[in-house]
């Protein structure tokens, strides 16, 4: 970074000020500092969440400027995140998720599924929430499983999702195709609580045939990013949001899956955790 990253030059004044009532309460600096974060680096960088457990999220922008640009890991992770650092990107973040109807919720708020900070450094900044945060709070279990499903599969995911609502469990899945879109659709059907924990924006309709399910689920539960609004799904992170499914809830269950099936990387996940 050729500037020191400084808060008050981030936004202008205007912008901070528009964005204090969206952001919520707590340290605006803070808060904006993570956004910035979220905008900067992919999912899970453990350099970031070093920095961040180090300095606080607003003085570890400065930071990577300053004595610790110094390491290698830290000017190596600054070359990947110099072409993203823009305050415009900042600033459009957090317009389109006052715009869509998202929230920003850290750890330490009321809507922070505590269960990610096992991850330490490889936590996320942040999370964007289509919805209502307070579900991520309540206890949960993922079900998740293959997108080519067989019909089998798809009904003992959906007797699954059916039984743990009944129970009073929020049902975790990815939202994909195939067993995730099964336990969804039935904890919906049985009244219960439901979250989708997607790999681009919240505010993204992915895949394309779950539109409607998506807007079911925020409307009674919550569609959780990772990255900023309008980021497009990646093969990296679908691998890294599975780390959260694992990490926010109580434990995983994988219905069906091939032997190299994202799923299997969800309950790895989970195993390390002791989920």
């Amino acid at each position: 970074m050729t500037d020191r990253l400084r808060i008050d030059r981030l936004l202008p004044a205007e912008v901070r000020r528009a964005a204090r009532s969206w952001l919520g309460p707590g340290d605006i600096d803070d808060r904006i500092a993570r956004v910035a974060w979220s905008v900067l680096v992919e999912p899970g960088d453990g350099i970031a969440g070093q920095l961040i457990a180090r300095h606080g999220p607003a003085a570890a922008l400065e930071a990577i400027a300053g004595a610790d640009a110094d390491s290698a890991d830290i000017r190596a992770a600054a070359d990947r995140w110099r072409p993203r650092w823009d305050a415009g990107l900042v600033a459009g973040a957090i317009d389109a998720a006052a715009r869509r109807g998202c929230s920003f919720v850290v750890a330490g708020d009321d809507g922070w599924p505590t269960g990610l900070d096992d991850l330490g450094p490889h936590a996320p900044v942040g999370l964007w929430i289509r919805g209502d945060a307070a579900v991520l709070t309540s206890a949960s279990v993922a079900i998740v499983g293959a997108r080519a499903a067989t019909p089998y599969g798809e009904h003992v995911a959906g007797s699954l999702a059916s039984d743990l609502s009944a129970d009073g469990f929020t049902v975790v899945s990815g939202a994909a195709y195939g067993i995730d879109g099964a336990a969804h659709g039935s904890a919906l059907a049985a009244g219960g609580r439901t979250a989708a924990f997607v790999a681009g924006g919240a505010d993204r309709v992915y895949p394309s045939g779950h539109a409607n399910l998506l807007q079911q689920i925020a409307a009674s539960g919550a569609v959780v990013a990772e990255c900023p609004p309008g980021t497009t799904p990646t093969r990296w992170r679908f691998l890294a949001r599975n780390r959260n499914i694992a990490a926010a809830t109580l434990g995983t269950v994988v219905v069906e899956a091939g032997a190299r099936s994202g799923s299997i990387n969800t309950a790895g996940h989970a195993g390390t955790l002791g989920r």
